[in-house]
């Protein structure tokens, strides 16, 4: 047997659906997500794992259009499909997309806007630069190197640029067990062009 639970996380193009297996009833093969767009008949099916499992389980889904959508659990063996019932969540806004040199970034945890400032992890967005990235958990510090351009931002704290300190409006900080900085910043401070575009909520990046 398994249920649908509600929707959680939900935020501008992304939500974390989840489901329960109660009873496997024997060995699980396969179980996951079923969603669709409301006034639509095409689905789409999230695997979350081809294993057995008994308990929770989740999946988030990124870069959602806006909309109302309809979801549900599933898991099946090979005596046949199990689905729970049906739940629904609304996506109010579309994910920001940013674009970086004409190709589009992908990113496991999408980016937000905080005091109006886009925020990315820094892993994704140093090496999409091309900036080595080290951490210093002591420090809370990140430190990135690109040719002669070393930048330095203290979590929840100033940043620097080849020593030079700079105040951010918003820092960078850690949320969920991720980091994030500020998008317009650190591309700029490796040399690039950043133009957003409100309506598209769209940032382009020009190296």
């Amino acid at each position: 047997m398994v249920e649908t639970n509600p929707a959680t996380d939900v935020a501008p193009g992304s939500v974390s659906l989840n489901g329960n297996v109660i009873d496997s009833g024997g060995k699980i093969d396969e179980y996951g997500f079923i969603y669709w767009g409301a006034g639509t008949a095409q689905q789409q099916t999230v695997t979350v794992a081809r294993a057995t499992h008994t308990g929770f389980f989740n999946k988030t889904i990124n870069y959602l259009e806006p909309g109302t959508y309809y979801y549900k659990a599933y898991a099946q063996n090979t005596k046949g499909l199990a689905e729970g019932e049906v739940h629904s969540f609304t996506i109010a806004d579309r994910a920001i997309n940013v674009i970086l040199d004409g190709k589009t970034m992908e990113f496991e945890v999408l980016p937000f806007l905080d005091q109006g400032r886009t925020m990315v992890p820094l892993r994704a967005i140093f090496e999409a630069l091309g900036a080595g990235v080290q951490w210093d958990g002591e420090s809370r510090t990140v430190t990135a190197v690109k040719d002669s351009r070393e930048i330095k931002l203290v979590i929840d704290g100033a940043a620097y640029i080849n020593g030079a300190v700079v105040n951010l409006d918003v820092p960078a900080k850690i949320i969920n067990e991720r980091t994030v900085v500020p998008l317009r910043f650190v591309s700029e401070a490796l040399g690039c062009t950043v133009t957003w575009d409100e309506n598209n909520k769209t940032v382009t990046i020009t190296r």
